[in-house]
Order: C-alpha cells, then sequence, then structure tokens
C-alpha cells in the first residue's frame, strides 16, 4: 500500500529519533541544570546529580548581581564592543566581497590567494599586540574591534552568495543607467544581501559577546573589560574582591558566604547568556533559509 512504512523503516525511524532525543537532552540539560541552579538554595543541590526544578527556591543570587556595579559595567561594554564590532565586521567583508565576485575585477586571482594564503598563515599574537600598542590602541574600544575586523572565511561565503544570488546583468543595468559602483553597491547589492547580512550578523555578534582572550591582552583598565571577563575572573578565583567585598558589607557567616558564591556563578552565567536568547528569534528566518536562497535567481 503507497505510504505505508516497512518494519525497516519504522525500525530506523524510532532509533534515530532516540538518538536525536538523546543529543537533544544532552545538548539542553546542562543549561536547564544552570537555570534551576540559579533558583536554588545551593546547600540544597550539592548531593543532587539530577536537578529538574529549582530546590530551596531563593533570588538572593539575583539580587545580588544586580546590585554589582561592575557587572552592568561589562554588560554595557560586551554590548558596544558586539555593536560597533558586528558593524565593522559586516561593512568590511560585504566591501571586500563585492568587487572580488565580480569578473571583471583585474588581478582578482591573486588577490584571492592572498586573503586565502592569510587564513593559514599569520603574523601571530605578538606582532599583533606590537602593532596594537605602536598604534596608541591599547586601553581603547578600538582595541576590541580593529584587530578583528576583517575575517576571510566569511569574505570567501560573501563572494559565493553573491555569485550564486546576485547576477553581474543587475549590476551591469544599473552602470548604464548611471549608477556607480557605490551606489550600485549600497542600493542594490546591500538591500539583496539581507540573508546574508542576517547570518553574518549573529555570527559575528555571538563572537564579539563570547570574546575576553583580546580583553585579557590589550585591556588593562577593568573600566573596559566586557561582561566575559569579569565573569572569568568571578568563575576562577572564588574569593573575588567584589563578591568577598559584598559580602563583608553583609556580615554574613562562611556559610552563608559559601552560598552566594556557588549561587553568583550560575546566576552570572544565566544572565550572561539572556542577550543571545533575546537576538536569535530575531535572526532566526536567515539560518533557516541561510545562505542558500537570494533575492535573484537568473
Amino acid at each position: 500500500m503507497i505510504g505505508r512504512k516497512s518494519n525497516g523503516q519504522k525500525t530506523f525511524d524510532v532509533i534515530n529519533n532516540g538518538v536525536i532525543l538523546i543529543f537533544l537532552f544532552i545538548t539542553i540539560y546542562p543549561l536547564w541544570y544552570v537555570l534551576c541552579a540559579s533558583f536554588s538554595n545551593v546547600f540544597d543541590i550539592v548531593n543532587v546529580p539530577f536537578l529538574l526544578w529549582p530546590r530551596g527556591f531563593t533570588l538572593k543570587s539575583y539580587a545580588m548581581v544586580f546590585e554589582a556595579e561592575r557587572i552592568w559595567t561589562g554588560f554595557l561594554n560586551s554590548f558596544l564592543y558586539m555593536i560597533f564590532g558586528t558593524t565593522l565586521n559586516i561593512a568590511m567583508t560585504l566591501m571586500a566581497a563585492y568587487p572580488l565576485s565580480r569578473e571583471s575585477l583585474p588581478g582578482k586571482k591573486w588577490i584571492s590567494k592572498l586573503l586565502i594564503i592569510s587564513m593559514y598563515i599569520s603574523g601571530g599574537m605578538i606582532p599583533l599586540y606590537l602593532v596594537v600598542d605602536g598604534l596608541g590602541l591599547r586601553d581603547t574600544l578600538l582595541a576590541m574591534i580593529l584587530p578583528n575586523a576583517v575575517s576571510v572565511f566569511f569574505i570567501i561565503v560573501a563572494i559565493s552568495f553573491l555569485r550564486s544570488t546576485i547576477p553581474e546583468s543587475i549590476q551591469e543595468a544599473a552602470r548604464i543607467d548611471g549608477a556607480s559602483h557605490v551606489k550600485t553597491f549600497l542600493l542594490i547589492i546591500v538591500p539583496l544581501s539581507a540573508p546574508l547580512i542576517g547570518a553574518l550578523a549573529f555570527q559575528f555578534a555571538l563572537g564579539h559577546w563570547n570574546s575576553y582572550t583580546q580583553a585579557m591582552i590589550y585591556l588593562d583598565d577593568e573600566k573596559l573589560y566586557p561582561l566575559q571577563l569579569v565573569l572569568r575572573e568571578i568563575l576562577i578565583r572564588a574569593d573575588s574582591s567584589m563578591v568577598s567585598s559584598m559580602m563583608m558589607k553583609m556580615d554574613i557567616d562562611y556559610t552563608a558566604q559559601t552560598e552566594l558564591k556557588e549561587g553568583f556563578k550560575y546566576v552570572s552565567m544565566v544572565v550572561s547568556s539572556v542577550p543571545l536568547l533575546v537576538i536569535y528569534p530575531f535572526l532566526r528566518r536567515y539560518f533557516e533559509k541561510g545562505l542558500f536562497m537570494g533575492g535573484i535567481k537568473e
């Protein structure tokens, strides 16, 4: 009978769905555990290997995080680095990909080869640090943005997108109508690259939001630290100066101090993940369309 599955197909579906559920659980449960632990009394979950809901419900840790000035400063810094960095990344990627996607560009093959070589051979961390320091960019916002302004990998992705979805005939028509390369880029290429821009924006934003190594290298001023570097200090140093000073003001015993320290770790992880969870739904459709769909087909 048409449409009826065989026993072998049913068995495969059961096994396939089972494997997917296992991987889904492995992926989601750690996040759920951290969320539940952030609302729990730390001593109530110490000997609980499997946590499905908060135990000893409390908001002390959240109150502590929201009162921490350094956390909010890190939030603001991370947002600034993410917004300005992502904007620059997208602008540089599209401006590099647009001419390289045109067959008429002189020396295009050699330029493409040089770009690919740079993916495998780089100056290294020390030369880059010396350049940043020599330009006077240390302890500035630009130190978190300029060194990663260009990604060759994403330039190649953008070139592939432009070639496959925006035919040169459209660009040539604009040129015949008197549009310059700048107008063609701004009025035709950029609007038709919305799926590409959406996908790249999330990837770049994710990289900037989670970055802390660059801050460790180029920033000495703690007021410029991004959120991830602030959290790193908290998670690695249990006796963080910020947590300890707040506890001293509260005049609480060692047991309560330990509870707040551990709770602070869980809440910090939850709070740092919220912005990306908020942004993702707005860019999800671009991942569904991916880079396989464009505005025009020949």
